[in-house]
This record gives C-alpha cells, sequence and structure tokens, in this order.
C-alpha cells in the first residue's frame, strides 16, 4: 500500500488483511490510497486506487436568530434561523447557553449551510434561553453559539404577583417599556399620588419606584411620562 500514483514507490509486501491503519498523504483535502495484491503463486495484480475526503476542520455559524426576532411571544414551538460555513449536515437545539446535555431539537438535513429548527413545545411561561451547534458530513462539531433568549407566554390570563405592587389607585399611568410595565401617579385613597412600581412579567415581581430626590410631585390623570 502506497501515497505514491501507479504503486511506483512507497509500499512493501506485507500480510494480507481485512482493515489497515493508514496515513493520508494529504490532509483536509481529496486523498487518494494504492495498492497491489499478490497470490500464493506471487502474481501480482494491476495498482488499485481510492480516494478518501478528509476534513478536521470545524464547521462555523455565522448566525443564529429567532424567526421572528422579537423577544416576547406566545409560540410554543419557537423556531430559530441559522446559518453556517463548512458543509453543514446537521443542526442541534439546545435549551440552555453551552450546547450540554442532550438537545431538544435536531436538524438531520441542512441544505447550503442555513435552515431553520424548530424547538419543542414549551409548557410553562417564562424565558428560555437557546444554543446551536452544527455538524458537517464529517462529524466535525462547531463551536457553541452565543444564547438566544426567548420569553414564552401562553395565551391566557395569568395573575400577578400583589407583593410590592403599588396600592390601588385610578387615573394611573401605565407604559410598556418593552420589558417592564410602569405604574406611576394617579389617585388613591389619599389622593393624588407620586408613587408607583415597575412589574417584571419574566420573575412576576413588582419594584417600588423612587421616592427620593427629583421625583414629580403627585399627580393624576397624567397623560405623558
Amino acid at each position: 500500500m502506497t501515497n505514491t500514483a501507479g504503486c511506483e514507490a512507497g509500499g512493501s509486501w506485507e500480510s494480507y488483511s481485512n482493515t489497515k491503519s493508514w496515513t493520508l498523504a494529504q490532509t483536509n483535502a481529496t486523498a487518494t490510497v494504492y495498492v497491489k495484491f499478490k497470490d500464493r503463486s506471487k502474481n501480482v495484480s494491476s495498482c488499485q486506487s481510492d480516494t478518501i475526503i478528509h476534513d478536521s476542520i470545524l464547521p462555523t455559524i455565522t448566525s443564529f436568530v429567532r424567526n421572528p426576532s422579537y423577544g416576547l411571544g406566545n409560540d410554543a414551538t419557537p423556531d430559530f434561523d441559522f446559518g453556517g460555513a463548512g458543509t453543514v449536515a446537521r443542526a442541534y437545539l439546545f435549551s440552555n447557553g453551552t450546547c450540554s446535555g442532550a438537545p431538544v431539537s435536531t436538524l438531520n438535513s441542512v441544505a447550503s449551510d442555513a435552515g431553520t429548527i424548530t424547538g419543542t413545545s414549551l409548557s410553562s411561561n417564562g424565558a428560555k434561553t437557546y444554543s446551536l451547534q452544527l455538524e458537517d458530513a464529517a462529524g466535525n462539531l462547531s463551536l457553541c453559539s452565543s444564547s438566544v433568549d426567548y420569553t414564552f407566554y401562553s395565551n391566557a390570563w395569568l395573575a400577578t404577583t400583589t407583593t410590592s405592587a403599588p396600592s390601588a389607585r385610578v387615573w394611573e399611568t401605565a407604559i410598556w417599556t418593552g420589558t417592564k410595565m410602569v405604574i406611576w401617579g394617579g389617585y388613591g385613597n389619599g389622593g393624588e399620588t407620586n408613587t408607583g412600581g415597575q412589574y417584571d412579567p419574566v420573575t412576576d415581581s413588582w419594584t417600588t419606584t423612587s421616592t427620593g430626590a427629583n421625583v414629580p410631585t403627585a399627580r393624576g390623570q397624567v397623560n405623558s411620562f
């Protein structure tokens, strides 16, 4: 057996075996191995050859985003779009930011180094963290992706906690910041108020707004914030 074309050099006769360890002449490329056979009568075959594609280069992840890319949603089976490089064959989705443990979803056929992978059905509300790993045709695994957060809420009403919640009032101002609900001002039992709170739906918790320096005077029917 030899790496030399035509079996012209590099090999030596040895006892026949069905398998043999061999060092290829090329790495991360298509390598060709050549062989001749000799029978007990010392008849020698013609030079035979076959090729093997050697690949030890890890695939890379070029993109990994929520589809559609918004933070809140009631989609219990979120989709994630990804892109890669390096002849990607399979994609693995993990419900953590470290690609550890068993994947929650596997995409066994990836075309053109890109695709969409769907998470498993979610049943509990709150923030979830996902990560991705890609595998190429040679079995090389990419590094773990940066994590992507997705906050799931079922399409149903849930009671909010009343711990540290603002006191009962009317004509208050309420705004959504993109991550929290802020309640401020309005009329309570003692008249106009300058108190309020921030509600975090991810942790189901209230944080009382400051009444310290520079707090606005008490007022009701506030139209802007």
